[in-house]
């Protein structure tokens, strides 16, 4: 846990613990988490809410409309943005790409249970569920759910399942940055497949990851790029990924700069390998993409064997670097 999520986390519990002192019931929290089971307390939240919303009036719903940072709109332009994420989904299809689209609202818990991000982050809801605010757990799950049911039934060691979405994510964080936005469009990919020994899953899907951005990007976009590979810790045989990435790069870093270099913070949220893709643009350079290996499916399938990569280009963030007037 960063310095910051320690003193937010430090922050809610002084705050909770007031609010408790204040009902009256300090063991409360206790109590709701385990005395009482989940469908219970949906039953109670649902009523709490519900008379909530009936202390509302109309006006008062207009004003928390105008007040809410979540609420309001993107001031993208539709159909413009739709072409534009349109012509990137194309590409990302005809590299093998399975499209898929998502629901709004994801498992309560699908970020912090298998990954590092704190719950505080979510936008938590009702029913066990939460706003989508990371679709590639969102999409890690389904993968799982198709291998476990048998839905997909890889025909070699070496078939991998490959899904990719565009979707809005919303996320609980000030912002600070003009350019970013409470809920923004994002494009993400996931490939799932298993440990084919000499690290050759690894190897073949991240050149596969950086060649697609290169064709969205470089190719297709003609924006000026670069990668930068980070090494992180999680990876049992390390020193021999990282070789063995450096020697199929070289086909790529004849056209794309590829740089190594040593994380100047703390990560466990990828394993092995984390890449970001920058774009350079009117003497400005940008973070547009992030990715890297993951043991999430290894989680969720309780297996060691399952090997996994994600990765997402934050759109909205694109399109404003090229067409926005500010």
């Amino acid at each position: 846990m960063s310095q910051s999520q320690k003193e937010t986390t430090q922050t809610d519990s002084v705050a909770l613990q007031k609010i408790l002192h204040k009902l009256g019931y300090p063991d409360l929290l206790e109590k709701l988490c385990e005395n009482i089971s989940g469908s219970e307390l949906n039953t109670l939240l649902l009523t709490l809410m519900a008379q909530r919303a009936a202390q509302s009036s109309p006006p008062m719903l207009l004003q928390q409309y105008q007040h809410s940072r979540f609420a309001m709109p993107s001031q993208l332009p539709l159909v413009a943005f739709s072409e534009f994420e349109l012509s990137l989904q194309k590409i990302i299809h005809a590299f093998g790409f399975q499209d898929i689209i998502l629901s709004p609202v994801a498992p309560l818990g699908s970020c912090s249970v298998v990954g590092t991000v704190h719950q505080n982050k979510i936008l938590s809801a009702i029913r066990g569920m939460e706003v989508m605010a990371d679709i590639t757990n969102a999409m890690a799950l389904e993968i799982c759910r198709r291998k476990q049911t048998r839905e997909w039934v890889p025909a070699t060691d070496k078939d991998t399942l490959r899904l990719f979405t565009t979707h809005r994510h919303l996320r609980t964080p000030p912002i600070q940055n003009a350019k970013f936005s409470p809920h923004f469009a994002i494009l993400g990919c996931v490939v799932s497949g298993r440990d084919q020994g000499d690290c050759q899953f690894e190897t073949s899907v991240i050149l596969e990851q950086l060649k697609l951005y290169k064709a969205l990007l470089a190719d297709h976009l003609h924006l000026s790029i670069k990668v930068k590979l980070y090494l992180r810790e999680g990876y049992s045989a390390l020193s021999l990924l990282q070789e063995r990435i450096a020697k199929v790069l070289e086909e790529l870093n004849t056209s794309v700069p590829v740089e190594w270099l040593k994380p100047d913070t703390e990560n466990a949220y990828y394993q092995g390998i984390q890449f970001k893709i920058m774009v350079v643009t009117n003497d400005q350079t940008w973070e547009v993409a992030d990715g890297g290996f993951v043991d999430w499916s290894q989680k969720l399938l309780q297996n060691k064997k399952e090997r996994m990569l994600i990765s997402g280009l934050g759109t909205e963030l694109l399109y404003k670097i090229l067409f926005s007037t500010e």
